[in-house]
């Protein structure tokens, strides 16, 4: 199965679209968010930089945001998530009022612990301990919704938790361009072991090199975060678990 996004089919939406954006668009609920099959690709493609048992993926029907809650993220290096990014103010028919990821959701959930939406509020909560994360979603680096505009929400909110560096999204970002960028970073960090920074620095030059990713669209977007408290904090801890991957929507809605 895929995320649960939708109890019962209020929309329908294509697999075959090539342009697709991760953010709420045109929904005015959770349910009615579109699917987004790159984002399962990105995470394959990102995993097979990391040995078989040193990596967690949480993939369709898996990707709940209450599974996401069962798992010790302190056993992580890498916290990587693909989904769509949700500023305050979206969802018309609920005036969401905290920035958000958007997870699967449990179906019949009344709980806003597994209602789907890991809002920053939840995000500052959680006990991180210098992790790298990657928000490949939109508009993640600051909330300039309707009701926290300023560098807030998401990013600040993982800073927050205890995250050592963010790779973060000024604005809305193209799904399939974005999961070449960000596997081909990930690549970079683990396999080549670069900082996060240079990383981004190198990949936004080969996609401005590219014929058909160098509007400054495709990799402009990306931007990295650094806490300075966690700056040597990964290399005096012992070796922990390589990577965690979220991936949150793929596929056509059931």
């Amino acid at each position: 199965g895929n995320p649960n996004f939708q109890e019962t089919a209020k929309l329908a939406f294509s697999e075959s679209s090539s342009f697709s954006i991760r953010s709420a668009a045109l929904a005015s609920d959770i349910y009615e968010l579109s699917p987004l099959p790159d984002t399962e690709q990105e995470i394959k493609a990102s995993a097979l930089n990391f040995q078989n048992g040193s990596k967690l993926t949480l993939l369709k029907e898996k990707a709940t945001e209450l599974n996401f809650r069962m798992i010790d993220l302190e056993k992580f290096d890498i916290l990587h998530f693909a989904t769509h990014g949700l500023v305050s103010g979206e969802f018309n028919s609920s005036n969401l009022k905290l920035p958000s990821l958007a997870l699967g959701l449990e179906p019949k959930s009344k709980s806003s612990l597994t209602d789907g939406l890991l809002t920053s509020t939840e995000i500052a909560e959680l006990q991180l301990n210098g992790q790298v994360v990657i928000l490949s979603a939109c508009r993640t680096f600051s909330d300039e919704g309707a009701y926290n505009p300023g560098f807030t929400g998401l990013t600040a909110s993982f800073l927050f938790a205890g995250a050592k560096s963010i790779l973060a999204t000024q604005w809305q970002i193209e799904s399939k361009s974005s999961a070449k960028f960000v596997s081909d970073l990930i690549r970079s960090v683990k396999a080549d072991g670069k900082e996060l920074a240079a990383a981004i620095r190198e990949q936004s030059r080969n996609f401005a090199t590219t014929q058909q990713y160098s509007h400054p669209f495709y990799w402009a977007p990306f931007v990295g975060v650094t806490s300075i408290r966690h700056q040597d904090m990964l290399e005096t801890k012992k070796e922990r678990v390589n990577v965690i991957s979220y991936l949150n929507s793929n596929g056509k809605i059931e």
